[in-house]
């Protein structure tokens, strides 16, 4: 038997059109379009083709983040995660900004905690400064008076 006859047996004629759609490859788990921690996904292949298939959302994708627009429609699935997991940094200190900015017209119960996420954005902030000082010591010395290279030295050590 033919694959002809096949299809003909299931009532599928000469230019009729069928979509075949396999289930597993169509949904993708929830887990695997669940975010991390940090806010990357856990399953980044199945969360872009999910997003894809999409139109309506990869339209507003596209208009309100075009470079999370291109890491999506691209082939660079680490370049898609690192983008996530600045998008998740950056809401989240917009969110302690914004907490901060009315903390005094809110009474938050949660002051301590508030402070504590300004501490370790703080911190995070810091370490930023002090490892583009150490660098820029080591990659240009030149650039800096002996006495100040030798002094940021041991702030650092």
């Amino acid at each position: 038997m033919q694959n002809s006859e096949k299809l003909s047996a299931s009532g599928v004629k000469d230019d009729d059109l069928f979509m075949i759609i396999s289930s597993a490859a169509s949904r993708a788990s929830t887990n695997d379009l669940s975010f991390n921690p940090d806010g990357s996904v856990v399953n980044p292949e199945a969360f872009q083709q999910h997003i894809r298939r999409d139109s309506n959302l990869i339209g507003q994708i596209c208009l309100a983040d075009h470079e999370l627009a291109q890491a999506i429609l691209g082939n660079d699935l680490n370049k898609l995660q690192n983008i996530l997991r600045l998008r998740n940094q950056q809401l989240f200190f917009r969110l302690i900004h914004l907490m901060l900015k009315h903390k005094g017209k809110l009474k938050l119960p949660f002051d301590s905690m508030i402070t504590g996420y300004l501490k370790v954005y703080n911190n995070v902030i810091q370490k930023g400064i002090d490892e583009n000082w150490a660098a820029a010591l080591d990659h240009n010395p030149e650039g800096f008076p002996r006495h100040l290279s030798k002094a940021v030295h041991r702030q650092l050590n």
